[in-house]
C-alpha cells in the first residue's frame, strides 16, 4: 500500500489513553507508513495529572493497536519533560528525539486544535514537515474526563470515552486511581 507520508508523529501524555488519541492515531496510520508516537512526560508517574506511569501508557496504546505496534508500523518511545514549555526549544528537542531513536525526519505531525502545540514545529525548524490539526469535535472527551469518570463510579460514561479494547482494564484503572488518593 502507499502511503502519502513516510513517517507520521503523535504526541501526548496519554493520562488516559482515550478515543480522541485513538482518532488522531488512526489518521496518522492511513496517512502514513510509519507512525511515532512520543508519550510526553514519561518520567511522571503516581500523581493526580499523570497517574500512569509511561509502561503502562505503552500497555493501554498497544492494547488499541496491537498489530500495528506488533508490525512495527506503530513505534512508542518516552519523551521525557524538560522544563522549558510549549515552544520552538521543546519543538527542537523533539525533532532531536527522534533523530536520536530512529534516525528519520517527521513528514507529517498529526495533532488536535490546542494551541500552544503550533509554536512547537515553526517552518524555520522543521520545513519538510506538514501538521495535520483534526478537530475532534465529535469526539468530546479528556482524559480527566475520563479518570473522573472513573473516580466517579460512572463506569458507562467512563466506557463511551475509551476503545473498548480499553474496558478491560477499568478494575485495574480504577485500582491505581484510588491509590494515589487523589479522590
Amino acid at each position: 500500500m502507499k502511503y502519502l507520508y513516510n513517517n507520521g508523529l503523535v504526541i501526548g501524555r496519554f493520562q488516559t489513553f482515550h478515543k480522541g488519541h485513538e482518532f488522531l492515531i488512526r489518521h496518522a496510520l492511513r496517512l502514513c507508513e510509519t507512525v511515532y508516537i512520543y508519550i510526553g512526560s514519561s518520567q511522571e508517574a503516581g500523581t493526580k495529572t499523570n497517574p500512569f506511569s509511561y509502561q503502562y501508557r505503552v500497555k493501554l496504546i498497544t492494547s488499541v493497536f496491537t498489530k500495528e505496534a506488533m508490525s512495527g508500523r506503530l513505534l512508542i518511545r518516552p519523551l521525557p519533560d524538560m522544563g522549558i514549555g510549549n515552544n520552538i526549544k521543546w519543538g527542537l528537542y523533539v525533532l532531536d528525539r527522534i533523530k536520536q531513536d530512529f534516525g528519520v525526519n517527521i513528514d507529517l505531525y498529526i495533532t488536535g486544535c490546542e494551541k500552544e502545540r503550533s509554536s512547537w514545529f515553526t517552518n524555520e525548524i522543521a520545513p519538510h514537515m506538514d501538521e495535520l490539526r483534526l478537530t475532534r469535535h465529535n469526539i468530546e472527551v479528556s482524559a480527566t474526563d475520563c479518570r473522573t469518570a472513573m473516580l466517579n463510579g460512572n463506569v458507562r460514561g467512563w466506557k463511551q470515552l475509551v476503545p473498548k479494547q480499553l474496558h478491560q482494564y477499568y478494575s485495574e484503572m480504577l485500582e491505581k486511581l484510588r491509590s494515589l488518593e487523589i479522590c
